[in-house]
């Protein structure tokens, strides 16, 4: 059998710190929906039962409206947490947020 080179915990952090970027940098325009956040946002749905925060959280990446925008990105995102069963570092998002 192959040697796992990441363990699936870390591959599920990488995916959540992808979609934490984009949620920051929604706080400024609508955000790009790149096939980097396709893969994330499909990675992680493996881990739920539920689709709805992830369609909901690709949809409110492109609002037009601010703060609308940033407020929907962030519901979804702390739902995906949930769904994924992964406690969110809010401190992460921090960090994104001072550049």
């Amino acid at each position: 059998m192959p040697q796992v080179r990441f363990p699936i915990d870390h591959l599920r952090g990488k995916a959540l710190v992808a979609l934490e970027e984009a949620l920051e940098q929604s706080r400024l325009a609508p955000v790009r929906r790149t096939w980097a956040l396709r893969f994330a946002l499909a990675f992680l749905s493996n881990f739920a039962a539920d689709r709805d925060p992830f369609d909901e959280y690709w949809m409110a990446l492109v609002e037009l409206a601010q703060p609308p925008r940033y407020s929907a990105v962030n519901v979804a995102l702390n739902r995906i947490y949930r769904a994924v069963g992964v406690e969110r570092d809010h401190a992460l998002s921090l960090r994104f947020r001072s550049g």
